[in-house]
């Protein structure tokens, strides 16, 4: 369940909430800080959707809960701004973005609203700055505290005084410099210096980036958020969270606001003509598509952010005649063959629709081997599998170089080592590869493809799985089930006895290295560790391990819910706050 005064996820049960200290029975009655903004006002999203080797269609979605940056920024939005004006010569506005599709840290992308500090509130509703060795870098003097965003948390004193404060516990921006601090994005509106310019924007260091004669705000408090704008008489000027001017748009009229979607770690901002695209994580600029009258949303992105692909967008009530598609490759648009109706990323390789059929495009991006629109499998774009007449056709190196009968289907989607496909005469899976060539003799009801570990989970029937290496060899013992735990060299194992089932981990040798004797398991990545939560009985303890070397961190009655920097717990009435070494650091 959800903590609802700061929003936190807590496990079912739990008599306070490890992040603000609330009793989960009572109503709250302190919110985290609060900026002096409107109300929130209403938002039309149009969200795109890329299905494996069926071209994209924008669908409508709802608003996601607040999470973290990295976790929800993936999804497909196209926002139109609007607010509440406070005053009408100038605006500042805020465009967020929130995700439905999950897709963990990307290669090369950061995550701003990740900090190893983290702030904690006594009985008296006082805040106190710790880090995740369990260290106090403050005492218990903050009446009110943000959480970290790039480096940076706002905070303010019992004297109703505001500051900015680093993750190390110093001041950024000393108490009483400004009478007033509103934090927007990880960047700052303080009060101006002169009548003229009554509000300046800064950054956390307190630097002036742009001074501001009036103020509105757009605020969706439960929305993630990477960029701002800044509305003068002219001009429309964003702005990512580092304080870097990204553009700068000549505004047409006062009505006519920013539109901006993300997707894959990317993002558009929209206006006259001109869609912009950024790294919707960290706020760089990346290129300018123009077109009259046409938002282009990010459909997908290639694993290495090299190709990324786009469709035209609209708001909820608005229709468009036909949707348009764009690619750019390494930052720069491409034509692609003029016959192309669509053209979208499927297993990282770009796909074209034509008015008939669906192609894989060649490294100019014309026409290449036609595809079956429903069973096709991609390693890359010139290694692939497709059903053609009678059976299916294995392409290498763009070339055709068997093609099999007597197959019934097979795994579709991205292939990895090997190729599956299922035979007609007995209705078992068997693996090949890349020249067609079967690579194991014996056939499995359930194959899946293999992963980093050299190791594919199959199943003799519909009730039992194993483990097996590329030659066909079985890795350990046959399980009701087996999950890879992550990206881990670990695997998630339960016993046959249903009326009895136990839960335990194997490596990727097989060898038991949790005891297959737990009620239940559950894991959590917490950035680059995972953590498992072991119940020894149904009404028993609660064992906390590290997976990577399974060090048991203790045992609870309750189960710690995991954060960030830190996991917690209640016993006898108490909130116990542990590092992720297992040491108590501070209990109320």
């Amino acid at each position: 369940m959800t903590c609802p005064n700061c929003g936190k996820e807590v496990n079912d049960g739990v008599k306070f909430c490890g992040g603000c200290g609330t009793t989960l029975n009572e109503v709250p009655t302190e919110q985290s800080i609060q900026q002096p903004t409107p109300v929130e006002t209403p938002v039309v999203q149009s969200v795109p959707v890329e299905q494996p080797v069926v071209s994209p269609t924008p669908v409508v979605q709802p608003v996601q809960p607040k999470v973290s940056l990295i976790e929800k920024i993936k999804g497909n939005k196209i926002v139109m701004i609007a607010g509440i004006a406070l005053a009408a010569l100038l605006v500042i506005g805020l465009i967020f973005f929130v995700g439905s599709k999950i897709f963990g840290n990307k290669k090369g992308m950061e995550d701003p609203s990740y900090s190893t500090s983290f702030f904690l509130k006594n009985d008296d509703g006082k805040y106190a700055l710790f880090n995740a060795d369990g260290k106090k870098l403050s005492d218990f003097i903050y009446k009110k505290a943000d959480n970290f965003f790039n480096g940076y948390a706002l905070v303010i004193n019992d004297k109703d005084q505001y500051g900015i404060i680093k993750p190390n516990g110093k001041m950024a921006v000393k108490f009483g410099k400004y009478p007033l601090i509103m934090e927007y994005n990880g960047l700052y509106v303080v009060p101006g210096s002169d009548e003229e310019f009554r509000y300046t924007l800064i950054n956390p260091n307190g630097k002036t980036i742009t001074k501001m004669k009036k103020l509105e705000i757009s605020s969706l408090s439960y929305s993630v958020d990477s960029i701002i704008y800044v509305e003068s008489d002219k001009t429309y000027d964003v702005y990512n969270y580092k304080g870097k001017k990204l553009v700068s748009f000549k505004k047409v009229n006062d009505d006519d606001k920013p539109k901006t979607n993300s997707d894959s770690g990317y993002g558009t901002i929209y206006y006259n003509g001109e869609t912009v695209v950024y790294n919707a994580v960290t706020g760089d600029y990346i290129a300018k598509i123009k077109e009259k009258d046409t938002h282009y949303c990010v459909n997908d992105a290639s694993e290495d952010g090299k190709i990324l692909t786009f469709n035209s967008c609209v708001g909820t009530f608005e229709k468009q005649d036909k949707v348009k598609y764009k690619v750019l490759v390494n930052k720069k648009e491409v034509k692609v063959d003029s016959k192309c109706e669509k053209t979208y990323l499927s297993s990282d390789v770009l796909v074209c629709d034509t008015e008939d059929d669906k192609y894989i495009l060649t490294s100019k991006y014309k026409l290449g081997t036609k595809i079956s629109s429903y069973s096709t499998a991609i390693m890359d774009r010139e290694t692939f599998v497709t059903k053609e007449d009678d059976g299916y056709s294995f392409y290498k190196n763009g070339k055709m170089v068997k093609h099999l009968t007597g197959i019934s289907s097979m795994n579709t989607g991205k292939a990895t080592d090997y190729f599956i496909l299922k035979s007609s005469k007995d209705y078992l899976y068997y693996y090949y590869d890349k020249d067609g060539n079967k690579v194991i003799d014996k056939g499995f009801k359930i194959a899946q493809s293999f992963d980093e570990n050299g190791l594919a989970i199959v199943g003799d029937d519909y009730y039992t799985y194993y483990l097996i290496d590329k030659k066909g060899k079985k890795v350990g013992d046959t399980y009701y089930n087996i999950s890879r735990l992550g990206e881990t060299d670990k695997y998630k194992v339960s016993t046959k006895d249903s009326s009895n089932r136990k839960y335990g981990i194997i490596n990727s040798k097989g060898k038991v290295v949790l005891d297959i004797k737990y009620y239940s398991i559950d894991s959590r990545l917490i950035y680059e560790d995972m953590y498992i939560t072991a119940k020894t009985e149904s009404d028993g303890e609660y064992e906390l391990f590290n997976l990577k070397d399974l060090k048991k961190l203790g045992s609870y009655e309750d189960k710690p819910t995991l954060m960030d920097q830190y996991y917690y717990t209640t016993n006898n009435d108490k909130v116990e706050y542990y590092t992720y070494k297992g040491k108590k650091f501070y209990e109320r």
